[in-house]
């Protein structure tokens, strides 16, 4: 695996992460990694070469998306953030891509694409899936 190839799905419901690891999967993605909480998410950067995080976190007592975002952009500045649901403020406060719920199949592989296309191995998304979250 080459540097940075991993996409990094830190999203808090395990269904939805196994479900959008696949979306990127069927997208191109052959190293798809899944935390389930920030902590989990912050571990696995310090673990692998990670080349993009897909963030989707509700603040349930812990961070969300939103403020992840801030901490990768700080201790990994390198490392692209896509934000679920939190709509222009993160993208604004951080500068990364924002994917507005309910997200698709082509939301979150078209986001890949524009922010570390090397991650994905070069799939024609014209064929979208109907599932959303």
């Amino acid at each position: 695996m080459a540097l940075g190839e991993t996409i990094l799905v830190v999203v808090d419901d395990e269904t939805v992460a196994r479900w959008v690891a696949e979306f990127i999967r069927e997208g191109g993605g052959s190293a798809v990694s899944i935390a389930l909480s920030w902590e989990q998410a912050l571990r696995a950067l310090d673990d692998r070469t990670v080349g993009v995080v897909f963030a989707d976190l509700v603040p349930q007592g812990g961070m969300h998306s939103r403020e992840l975002a801030l901490i990768i952009k700080e201790r990994y500045p390198g490392i692209p953030v896509i934000c679920a649901a939190e709509a222009l403020r993160a993208a604004n406060d951080v500068g990364y891509v924002v994917v507005p719920k309910p997200y698709t199949w082509f939301d979150i592989v078209d986001a890949i694409k524009k922010t570390a296309p090397h991650c994905l191995a070069g799939r024609d998304d014209g064929e979208q899936q109907d599932v959303s979250f």
